[in-house]
């Protein structure tokens, strides 16, 4: 463990697909991997895109998944789901979690399996940082994230879509969590994601910029980037897709790409624990 490190757990979730949650959490946790950190990424989402984005998509067919770790009738032990990448350590999705799910909706404590099994076990004393790729979908995987690392952060494509599916995320999800629960899960920052320039993303930032969440927005985020170039948000970018394929992060595959900095600001918040401290 890296020293005068805060050790944070954090979800990169979205109660919608298709906003680079993936693209986000591979990333930054390759950038606090590259600072010196020790970093565990979780693989959380049924449909493996982390595990692949980062070359283990063999793992996704193994003879062992967390749904084993969790059974009190199995030897398997949660180390041996960790894999070594030449970027961070990873626990890779698995084919099963949509069963492992359906197991966790009928126990009165799954909401609390990520906590028990993964952070508490190696959070500080193995990792500075676990970052978990959640579900696209409100469920017991993703409550149990959220529970487990009570810390997110959320990407955005800037369309109503997204807006409203983080809407649906605050009133159905985190509310309920901290009102029935009293677990207050702190939103580290709303990330635009997968920008390329048009007016409603114009209006959508102004927007949030006029909303309780504005200082949720990280300063790369924000609408005074607008007269800056690339623009505001994590751009769009070619280099992303291409990473993905080869299954690496962007800095391994495209170490000079402009997108970077603003990834490295990302990382900054994961260690700051806000957008501003």
């Amino acid at each position: 463990m890296a020293d005068s490190v805060e050790p944070r757990a954090v979800t990169v979730a979205l109660q919608k697909g298709g906003v680079g949650k993936t693209t986000v959490a591979i990333n930054v946790a390759e950038r606090l991997d590259a600072r010196g950190h020790d970093v565990l990424l979780v693989d959380l989402d049924q449909q493996g895109n982390a595990t692949e984005g980062v070359g283990l998509e063999e793992y996704y067919e193994a003879d062992a998944n967390l749904g084993d770790v969790w059974d009190a009738d199995s030897d398997v032990e949660i180390h041996d789901l960790i894999r070594h990448t030449e970027w961070m350590d990873v626990i890779p999705s698995h084919r099963d979690l949509d069963e492992v799910e359906n197991q966790l909706r009928t126990s009165a404590y799954g909401v609390t399996r990520v906590r028990n099994y993964i952070i508490d076990p190696l959070l500080g004393d193995e990792y500075d940082y676990i970052i978990i790729d959640s579900p696209p979908s409100i469920g017991p995987l993703s409550d149990s994230a959220l529970v487990g690392t009570e810390h997110v952060l959320v990407p955005l494509k800037m369309r109503e879509a997204s807006i409203s599916g983080f809407q649906r995320m605050v009133e159905q999800q985190l509310q309920p969590l901290r009102n029935e629960g009293g677990i207050d899960v702190h939103v580290l920052a709303l990330v635009p994601n997968i920008l390329e320039g048009d007016g409603e993303e114009k209006r959508i930032i102004r927007d949030i910029e006029d909303s309780p969440w504005a200082d949720r927005l990280p300063k790369f985020a924000r609408s005074e980037q607008f007269d800056e170039s690339p623009g505001p948000g994590l751009r769009k970018r070619v280099a992303f897709g291409r990473a993905y394929r080869e299954g690496k992060p962007l800095a391994a595959y495209d170490p000079e790409n402009d997108q970077l900095p603003r990834l490295d600001e990302l990382a900054d918040i994961v260690e700051r624990g806000d957008v501003d401290a």
